[in-house]
Protein backbone atom coordinates (compact mmCIF):
# COMPACT_ATOMS: atom_id res chain seq x y z
CA UNK A 1 0.00 0.00 0.00
CA UNK A 2 1.32 3.65 -0.80
CA UNK A 3 2.17 5.56 2.16
CA UNK A 4 -0.14 8.46 -0.32
CA UNK A 5 -2.92 6.59 -0.24
CA UNK A 6 -3.00 5.97 3.64
CA UNK A 7 -2.30 9.43 4.58
CA UNK A 8 -5.47 10.20 2.42
CA UNK A 9 -7.92 7.44 4.38
CA UNK A 10 -6.70 9.10 7.98
CA UNK A 11 -9.56 11.30 9.78
CA UNK A 12 -7.79 14.75 10.20
CA UNK A 13 -10.09 14.87 13.84
CA UNK A 14 -8.87 12.14 15.39
CA UNK A 15 -6.34 12.85 18.18
CA UNK A 16 -2.50 11.59 17.95
CA UNK A 17 -2.97 9.94 21.38
CA UNK A 18 -5.64 8.01 23.07
CA UNK A 19 -6.77 8.60 26.79
CA UNK A 20 -4.21 5.87 27.75
CA UNK A 21 -1.00 7.79 25.97
CA UNK A 22 -0.76 5.10 23.29
CA UNK A 23 -1.01 6.07 19.82
CA UNK A 24 -4.63 6.63 18.62
CA UNK A 25 -4.64 2.51 16.16
CA UNK A 26 -7.97 3.55 14.50
CA UNK A 27 -7.25 6.60 12.94
CA UNK A 28 -9.00 6.20 9.25
CA UNK A 29 -12.21 7.73 8.01
CA UNK A 30 -15.61 5.47 8.30
CA UNK A 31 -15.41 2.21 6.15
CA UNK A 32 -11.27 2.21 6.27
CA UNK A 33 -9.55 -0.24 8.72
CA UNK A 34 -6.02 1.71 8.30
CA UNK A 35 -3.96 2.15 11.28
CA UNK A 36 -2.05 5.15 12.43
CA UNK A 37 0.87 5.41 9.34
CA UNK A 38 4.02 6.30 11.06
CA UNK A 39 3.41 3.44 13.41
CA UNK A 40 2.33 1.05 10.27
CA UNK A 41 5.48 2.03 8.28
CA UNK A 42 8.14 1.60 10.94
CA UNK A 43 6.93 -1.30 13.44
CA UNK A 44 8.60 -4.17 12.81
CA UNK A 45 6.97 -6.08 15.17
CA UNK A 46 3.09 -5.50 16.75
CA UNK A 47 -0.49 -5.72 15.48
CA UNK A 48 -0.75 -3.79 12.48
CA UNK A 49 3.45 -3.93 11.54
CA UNK A 50 5.11 -4.88 7.94
CA UNK A 51 8.66 -4.78 8.25
CA UNK A 52 11.33 -6.21 5.11
CA UNK A 53 14.51 -7.05 6.59
CA UNK A 54 17.87 -7.79 4.14
CA UNK A 55 21.17 -9.82 5.61
CA UNK A 56 24.05 -9.78 3.16
CA UNK A 57 27.47 -11.74 3.79
CA UNK A 58 30.23 -11.79 1.28
CA UNK A 59 33.56 -12.92 1.74
CA UNK A 60 36.58 -13.25 -1.26
CA UNK A 61 39.43 -14.83 -0.25
CA UNK A 62 42.85 -15.61 -2.36
CA UNK A 63 46.33 -17.41 -2.03
CA UNK A 64 49.06 -17.00 -4.48
CA UNK A 65 52.06 -19.65 -4.70
CA UNK A 66 55.51 -18.66 -6.91
CA UNK A 67 57.82 -21.35 -6.77
CA UNK A 68 61.28 -20.19 -8.96
CA UNK A 69 63.17 -22.83 -10.66
CA UNK A 70 65.62 -21.16 -12.43
CA UNK A 71 66.33 -17.31 -12.18
CA UNK A 72 64.37 -17.57 -15.82
CA UNK A 73 62.08 -20.13 -14.93
CA UNK A 74 59.07 -19.15 -12.52
CA UNK A 75 55.54 -20.75 -11.69
CA UNK A 76 52.95 -19.09 -10.37
CA UNK A 77 49.55 -20.54 -9.11
CA UNK A 78 46.89 -18.40 -7.91
CA UNK A 79 43.05 -19.48 -6.15
CA UNK A 80 40.24 -17.80 -5.06
CA UNK A 81 36.98 -18.31 -3.48
CA UNK A 82 34.29 -15.88 -3.67
CA UNK A 83 31.11 -16.98 -1.52
CA UNK A 84 28.16 -14.45 -1.15
CA UNK A 85 24.83 -14.97 0.58
CA UNK A 86 21.63 -12.75 0.83
CA UNK A 87 18.34 -13.13 2.73
CA UNK A 88 15.27 -11.09 2.29
CA UNK A 89 12.34 -11.35 4.87
CA UNK A 90 8.96 -9.26 4.27
CA UNK A 91 6.61 -10.01 6.80
CA UNK A 92 3.02 -8.66 7.10
CA UNK A 93 1.25 -8.65 10.72
CA UNK A 94 -2.42 -9.94 9.82
CA UNK A 95 -4.35 -6.67 11.08
CA UNK A 96 -1.58 -4.94 9.03
CA UNK A 97 -2.80 -2.86 5.60
CA UNK A 98 -1.38 -5.19 3.55
CA UNK A 99 -2.02 -8.61 4.89
CA UNK A 100 -5.31 -8.06 6.02
CA UNK A 101 -6.47 -9.49 2.89
CA UNK A 102 -4.44 -12.63 3.14
CA UNK A 103 -4.29 -13.23 7.14
CA UNK A 104 -0.96 -12.06 7.46
CA UNK A 105 2.09 -12.76 5.00
CA UNK A 106 5.50 -14.07 5.82
CA UNK A 107 7.93 -13.87 2.51
CA UNK A 108 11.71 -15.50 2.79
CA UNK A 109 13.94 -15.20 -0.29
CA UNK A 110 17.58 -16.36 0.37
CA UNK A 111 20.64 -16.66 -2.20
CA UNK A 112 23.79 -18.07 -1.93
CA UNK A 113 26.67 -17.89 -4.45
CA UNK A 114 29.95 -19.25 -4.70
CA UNK A 115 32.53 -18.77 -7.07
CA UNK A 116 35.99 -20.75 -7.24
CA UNK A 117 38.85 -19.77 -9.56
CA UNK A 118 42.28 -20.97 -10.39
CA UNK A 119 44.70 -19.71 -12.76
CA UNK A 120 48.53 -21.45 -13.24
CA UNK A 121 50.85 -19.55 -15.15
CA UNK A 122 54.64 -20.52 -16.09
CA UNK A 123 56.97 -17.49 -17.37
CA UNK A 124 60.39 -18.41 -18.86
CA UNK A 125 63.06 -15.31 -19.91
CA UNK A 126 66.37 -15.83 -20.72
CA UNK A 127 69.18 -14.68 -22.81
CA UNK A 128 72.27 -16.76 -24.24
CA UNK A 129 74.75 -15.56 -27.04
CA UNK A 130 72.48 -12.48 -28.12
CA UNK A 131 69.78 -14.68 -28.22
CA UNK A 132 66.64 -13.17 -26.18
CA UNK A 133 63.17 -15.63 -25.41
CA UNK A 134 60.73 -14.71 -23.60
CA UNK A 135 57.64 -17.19 -22.86
CA UNK A 136 54.12 -17.28 -20.99
CA UNK A 137 52.26 -20.49 -20.63
CA UNK A 138 48.61 -20.04 -18.25
CA UNK A 139 45.56 -22.21 -17.68
CA UNK A 140 42.50 -21.39 -15.85
CA UNK A 141 39.55 -22.76 -14.66
CA UNK A 142 36.38 -21.33 -12.80
CA UNK A 143 33.03 -22.36 -11.32
CA UNK A 144 30.16 -20.41 -10.30
CA UNK A 145 27.37 -22.39 -8.23
CA UNK A 146 24.01 -20.47 -7.01
CA UNK A 147 21.02 -21.60 -5.37
CA UNK A 148 18.19 -19.91 -4.84
CA UNK A 149 15.52 -20.88 -2.72
CA UNK A 150 12.08 -19.09 -1.59
CA UNK A 151 8.97 -20.17 0.67
CA UNK A 152 5.93 -17.93 2.13
CA UNK A 153 2.87 -18.68 3.96
CA UNK A 154 -0.25 -16.66 4.99
CA UNK A 155 -3.35 -17.21 7.52
CA UNK A 156 -1.34 -16.43 10.26
CA UNK A 157 -3.49 -17.04 13.66
CA UNK A 158 -1.46 -14.56 15.39
CA UNK A 159 0.97 -11.68 15.08
CA UNK A 160 2.86 -12.96 18.02
CA UNK A 161 4.31 -15.95 16.29
CA UNK A 162 5.68 -14.60 12.58
CA UNK A 163 7.75 -17.26 11.40
CA UNK A 164 6.91 -18.83 8.35
CA UNK A 165 6.00 -22.34 9.92
CA UNK A 166 3.03 -20.56 11.94
CA UNK A 167 1.08 -19.83 8.59
CA UNK A 168 -0.49 -21.83 6.01
CA UNK A 169 2.13 -22.90 3.56
CA UNK A 170 1.43 -20.32 0.18
CA UNK A 171 4.60 -21.23 -2.29
CA UNK A 172 8.02 -23.01 -1.91
CA UNK A 173 10.70 -23.57 -4.38
CA UNK A 174 13.88 -23.58 -5.47
CA UNK A 175 16.65 -23.42 -8.66
CA UNK A 176 20.12 -24.51 -8.75
CA UNK A 177 22.46 -23.28 -11.66
CA UNK A 178 25.99 -23.74 -12.57
CA UNK A 179 28.41 -22.78 -15.14
CA UNK A 180 32.23 -23.29 -15.72
CA UNK A 181 34.86 -21.85 -17.97
CA UNK A 182 38.01 -22.93 -19.12
CA UNK A 183 40.90 -21.15 -20.80
CA UNK A 184 44.27 -21.23 -21.85
CA UNK A 185 47.24 -18.81 -23.16
CA UNK A 186 50.59 -18.93 -24.63
CA UNK A 187 52.65 -16.09 -25.99
CA UNK A 188 56.55 -16.63 -27.20
CA UNK A 189 58.99 -13.58 -27.78
CA UNK A 190 61.88 -13.86 -29.35
CA UNK A 191 64.63 -11.75 -30.40
CA UNK A 192 68.20 -11.58 -31.80
CA UNK A 193 70.96 -9.18 -30.06
CA UNK A 194 67.73 -7.26 -28.68
CA UNK A 195 66.84 -6.57 -32.49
Amino acid sequence: SSPLGILLSMNPSVPEYGADGEPTMNASLPGSNNTDPHYMLTSETGRYSSSNQTESFRNMTSAVLGVRFTPWLRFTETAGLDVGFDQLLDRWAPDSVDGASIGGLGDRRTRRGVKITTSSLLNFNHSFNNHNVAAIVGFEAEKYTTLNLWESADNYSTWKLPELANGQPRSVGSTKSAYTMASALGNVNYNYDNK
